[in-house]
């Protein structure tokens, strides 16, 4: 991740604090960062919902309990401001190579469950939909069985029958193919799916 990327980021900070908030708040516009920072109250985090470019944080106290989405990150105090800032740009980096991956035209994001196409238009799959391209996804550019998808999305014993992939296969394509009567990214044929525009895990 380049200068260019991390100016993209809106970082979330929820501090219980006000005081703290205000002391976070003057250092980190004093140190100039390349992105974005706004510091809430832990009283919003059961209402946020963040955006594309949204990277929420949540500030404790060793072995408190966070009010928070498991997505969120978590970071301990006490820290000092240089440490914090320091954590924030690794965690960034961190979570752009683990939870966003390059699938055609778009930028799928595990952990928020959707797509970025080139106009940064979001498109909000399914948990069942992120999982299928995750599992398509990880394995590469071959054909993967029908009965492999089924156990690895709704696991062994789970008696889900070929029909209900491929209902989830079908909304799926409505979601991201231009035409989705003739795809383009998600193929199928007898020997199962497979994504034929896969990008490159190192490209």
């Amino acid at each position: 991740m380049d200068e260019n990327d991390l100016k993209q980021k809106n970082i979330i900070i929820f501090e219980k604090s006000a005081l703290m908030r205000d002391k976070l708040r003057d250092a980190f516009e004093h140190m100039n960062p390349s992105f974005q920072v706004d510091f809430r109250d832990h009283s919003e985090i059961d209402n946020f919902a963040p955006d594309a470019h949204d990277i929420p944080f949540v500030l404790v106290t060793k072995g408190e309990e966070a009010n928070a989405n498991n997505t969120f990150k978590k970071i301990e105090k006490p820290m000092k401001i240089g440490q914090l800032f320091d954590h924030i740009v690794h965690q960034i980096k961190n979570l752009a190579q683990e939870h966003v991956i390059s699938i055609g035209h778009y930028q799928l994001d595990l952990e928020q469950n959707h797509l970025l196409d080139d106009d940064e238009q979001i498109i909000r799959l399914t948990d069942i939909e992120t999982r299928i391209l995750k599992h398509l996804y990880s394995s590469g550019p071959v054909f993967t069985p029908r009965q492999e998808l089924l156990e690895a999305i709704w696991g062994y014993g789970e008696n889900i029958e070929t029909h209900t992939l491929e209902t989830h296969i079908y909304r799926l394509r409505q979601k991201i193919e231009s035409d989705s009567s003739d795809p383009k990214i998600v193929m199928t044929d007898d020997k199962g799916y497979y994504l034929a525009q896969r990008a490159d895990k190192n490209g």
